[in-house]
Formats: structure tokens, C-alpha cells, sequence
């Protein structure tokens, strides 16, 4: 499965712009993260079902193999989208290449902060869905369906938040929706984690006023995380070089994984210093505001040279 993402992520993002117009780019982001997400929970809640019942590794191993055959079935259907560089040179040095590939996206600045960007969404999403099942049964005293739940509204946010992007850009590229997202992230995140710091749990968690307020601060946080999301990615495949977007798009994946694994060892330090969950949630989401603040001021330096 790493192998098939490792190939799957460059090329699913570079042949947008290939068979889409710039002006259809955020469209066909928006859908693109909004089917994403739709079809992460559909195989979360699957697997969960599959997960008890006898032979339940079986049968998921054999639905794997069917959603992949669907999946090449429907991708004889994409029209071709021949290479534009065919005769780049490849090594099989694994560091040489991956240390290419990150100094190609490095050279293009506007490209690269739009990574660095995208990597921090995905550090944020990472941390929050590592913990949720640990964050359910320690502060919440739930169960698997409340984590269900909880990844449901999350998931389902970052689709409406990906539709709503797509709304509200009329069809270009507009960054300031990157920097309300974010903002948007941040408050969500600050009043969820302050909310868990201070949640109560006495008697049915579904009868809990204080968990439904935890639910739609996590729906909001996905909603402003689609917001966030879908801009970079048109911004990243709108303003790298035809010749080398895969590459682009592969740096990007390299540093996706760097954040957030990065993201796992500093929660793993925070947690033997004796920070607990909420904490953790409230430290990335108050980071989160500083890098809206970071992103507001690259936009606005941006704008002024432009004058």
C-alpha cells in the first residue's frame, strides 16, 4: 500500500491540470479531496464491520483486491496524458533522488511554502486522528462507536469544507480562503481542546451536552480544514512547470510524511514530560493560528511587491 500511494499521489494530482483548465482547478480539488476523505470513512466503518465477524481478515483482503480491480476499470476510462519529460534521467539511488526532488521544489518559492503549508494541514489531521481512539477512552470514556463517530464528523467536514471552497473561489485561486481556513482551525481547535480540558464525564456520553459541542467544534475544524486544503493544491499544480509537476507533487508527499512523523515523535516527548491529550490539541491549534498569521503576512508582502 506505501508503494501504491508512492506512485498513486504524484500522478492523481499532476493529470488534473493536464485534462483541466486553470480556472477548473479548484473544482477538480475540491472533489477530488472531498471523494478522498468520503471513501477513508467508508472503509474505516468497513473495516470496523469486517473487524467482527469470523474470517474478517479474509473477506477484507478480498475487498481490498475488488475496490483495486474497480479501481483500474475506471482508470481506463481517463484519457491519456502522455509524459512531458520523457527523457528526464532517473536514479535508483533513493537519497540521491529524494534529495533532487526536494531541492526541485525548493527553487520555486511560491510552490514550496504551498507544500510546507499542505504538510502542516496533514501534521494537524495525523495528530488528531492518531488520537482518537486513546482521546475517547481516557477523557471521553467512550467506546469504538464514539471514535467512529468522532472520525465521521471529521471526515465529513473537511468534504463539506472542500464543497464549500469550491463555492466560494467562483472558480479561481484565492488565498485568503487558505488564511481563513486556517484561523478557522485554529479557534475550532482552541475551543475543542478547551472544552475536552474541562469535560465531565458522568453518566450516557450521548446525553452529554458537553460532547455534542466537542462534536461540532471537530465538524468545524474539518470544514475549515477543506477550506485550507484545496487552495494549496491548486495553487501547487497551478504554478509548477508542466515538465516536473509529478515531481513537485512527489516532494510534497516526501514532506507530508516528514511532518508527521515529526508531528508523532514531538507528542511522544510531550507525552513523557507529562502533557495529556487536550494539551497536546491545544498546542497545535494555537501553532495553527501562528501559521495563519505567517501565511496572512506572505500574502500581504506579496500583494504590496505586486503593486
Amino acid at each position: 500500500m506505501g508503494m501504491h500511494s508512492t506512485l498513486f499521489g504524484p500522478i492523481k494530482y499532476s493529470i488534473i491540470p493536464q485534462h483541466m483548465g486553470e480556472n477548473e482547478l479548484i473544482s477538480a480539488n475540491a472533489l477530488v479531496e472531498s471523494g478522498t476523505f468520503a471513501a477513508i470513512l467508508l472503509g474505516t466503518l468497513m473495516g470496523g464491520i469486517v473487524s467482527g465477524i469470523p474470517n474478517g481478515g479474509v473477506i477484507a483482503g478480498i475487498a481490498a483486491i475488488g475496490v483495486a480491480l474497480i479501481g483500474y476499470a475506471f482508470s481506463r476510462y481517463i484519457p491519456s496524458a502522455p509524459s512531458l519529460s520523457p527523457q528526464m534521467p532517473f536514479s535508483l539511488n533513493l537519497f540521491t533522488q529524494t534529495f533532487n526532488t526536494l531541492r526541485l521544489a525548493y527553487q520555486n518559492r511560491i510552490v514550496f511554502l504551498a507544500i510546507l503549508a499542505i504538510s502542516w494541514f496533514w501534521l494537524y489531521g495525523a495528530l488528531l486522528l492518531s488520537q482518537f481512539p486513546s482521546f475517547v477512552q481516557t477523557v471521553l470514556m467512550g467506546d469504538e462507536t464514539t471514535v467512529t463517530i468522532l472520525l465521521s464528523l471529521f471526515t465529513v467536514g473537511i468534504g463539506i469544507g472542500s464543497i464549500l471552497c469550491e463555492r466560494l473561489s467562483h472558480h479561481s485561486i484565492r488565498p485568503s480562503l487558505v488564511v481563513v481556513g486556517a484561523i478557522g482551525m485554529g479557534l475550532s481547535g482552541i475551543d475543542f481542546a478547551l472544552t475536552a480540558q474541562h469535560f465531565t464525564a458522568a453518566g450516557e456520553i450521548y446525553a452529554n451536552p458537553q460532547f455534542f459541542h466537542i462534536l461540532f467544534d471537530l465538524t468545524l475544524i474539518g470544514v475549515f480544514g477543506g477550506l485550507y486544503s484545496v487552495p494549496l493544491y491548486a495553487l501547487m499544480q497551478g504554478r509548477s512547470e508542466a515538465h516536473s509537476r509529478s515531481r513537485i507533487i512527489a516532494a510534497n508527499n516526501i514532506l507530508n510524511a516528514l511532518f508527521m512523523v515529526a508531528g508523532a515523535i514531538v507528542t511522544m516527548v510531550l507525552f513523557e514530560s507529562g502533557w495529556d491529550i487536550p494539551d497536546i490539541f491545544l498546542l497545535i491549534a494555537v501553532a495553527t493560528l501562528l501559521v495563519a498569521g505567517i501565511i496572512a503576512r506572505i500574502i500581504h508582502t506579496k500583494a504590496k511587491n505586486e503593486l
